[in-house]
């Protein structure tokens, strides 16, 4: 750059720099520090306790859903063990007995006794609507042609809205369920491993294991026989002793079971659907079906109203079913028209032996199975 007498002009001063100002170093917030710490092991902790208790889940198993039977389920199993007991069999049966554990004191060698035909007792635990149809599918393709009839112990609880089941926890039955009635396994998966059931089924199950004495034999409450019977071998010890108090088991399963029948105002229809289509595809398949309604002792049947009014309902509908051909309905199964003994029960639902025998009679005695 030049003047206007052609000297060179001196460029203008560069701008002085602006001073720094340094930040004060930082300090960390001790409040801050400590909470992030705390999450960090918070989380590190909560990790490990989820993987431990996923691990105890898996090794336990205590519905058997999983199948490893590292050590023996602490739920009733009983789909499970009555399908292997099944497969098991050198002689597939003839005649299959269904229901809940009101049915278990039917014994499948009375039957046998009356009919000549081998049988075998496929009923369980808390039995609802799609056990049914979920368990005939699984005997009648596990049988071969050997299936001819059912023999149904109906509850009025089948056909109860709300009621709900076990069958999603069985590893041999799910393939035979109705579509849409259980959730996948994986969906079930974490209920399975850190469910509240699961993991207070693995405390007590853990806590038995480390309190048993050595050489120590414990009773179960249920056992199933090789023909499906279930047995009662803690309760059967405790009446041999006469420690069994039958009074104080009526008032204690009576006064538990009460609530459940207080909304019980009507069967649900859509359930005895279920249970047509059941009585449909056998007779379709060519397998006839025998029912009958497990009677209660006379004290429930005194004090739970609604569940004795779903009864007197149930019965019209097996009337009616019966009068289509659908099934063969035995209606004089009540305590007084078997004979029965009312001391012969363990609680106000499950009879001993003792009356299950005078039902199959009752059911196939005089002949009945050649008459219809």
């Amino acid at each position: 750059m030049t003047t206007s007498d052609g000297a060179a002009r001196a460029p203008p001063p560069e701008p002085s720099p602006a001073p720094e100002v340094s930040a004060p170093p930082a300090v960390a917030d001790p409040d801050v520090k400590g909470a992030r710490s705390f999450l960090r092991g918070f989380v590190a902790a909560a990790l490990v306790l989820l993987g431990a208790v996923s691990t105890a889940s898996v090794v336990v198993d205590p519905t058997g859903v999983l199948g490893l039977r590292i050590i023996p389920p602490s739920q009733q199993t009983l789909r499970d063990d009555k399908a292997q007991l099944f497969d098991a069999l050198p002689e597939k049966p003839a005649i299959v007995v269904l229901g809940s554990s009101r049915t278990w004191a039917v014994r499948p060698a009375r039957i046998t006794e009356l009919t000549g035909l081998p049988a075998f007792s496929f009923c369980v635990d808390n039995n609802y609507i799609y056990d049914l149809p979920a368990i005939y599918r699984f005997v009648h393709t596990h049988s071969g042609d050997k299936l001819r009839r059912l023999l149904i112990g109906v509850d009025a609880e089948l056909f109860q809205a709300t009621k709900g089941g076990r069958l999603e926890y069985s590893r041999f039955l799910r393939p035979y369920a109705d579509p849409g009635v259980i959730p996948p396994l994986w969906q079930m998966m974490p209920q399975l491993l850190v469910g509240a059931t699961t993991v207070k089924s693995d405390f007590q199950t853990l806590g038995q294991m480390a309190t048993a004495k050595p050489g120590e034999t414990r009773l179960f409450q249920n056992v199933s026989l090789p023909d499906g019977l279930v047995i009662w071998p803690r309760y059967e010890e405790e009446i041999k002793k006469g420690s069994y108090d039958l009074d104080a088991k009526l008032k204690w399963s009576i006064a538990t079971f009460k609530p459940a029948y207080g909304s019980f105002t009507a069967l649900y229809q859509p359930r005895i659907d279920v249970f047509r289509a059941l009585l449909e595809q056998a007779r379709k398949d060519g397998v006839a079906v025998d029912a009958f309604i497990p009677p209660l002792h006379p004290r429930g049947d005194k004090e739970l109203i609604q569940l004795s009014a779903r009864t007197a309902e149930l019965r019209r509908v097996l009337t009616d079913l019966g009068n289509e051909g659908l099934l063969r309905y035995v209606p004089d199964v009540r305590l007084s028209d078997i004979n029965g003994d009312p001391n012969a029960y363990y609680d106000f639902q499950h009879m001993k032996v003792e009356n299950g025998d005078k039902i199959v009679a009752k059911v196939y005695g005089a002949g009945m199975l050649l008459k219809n």
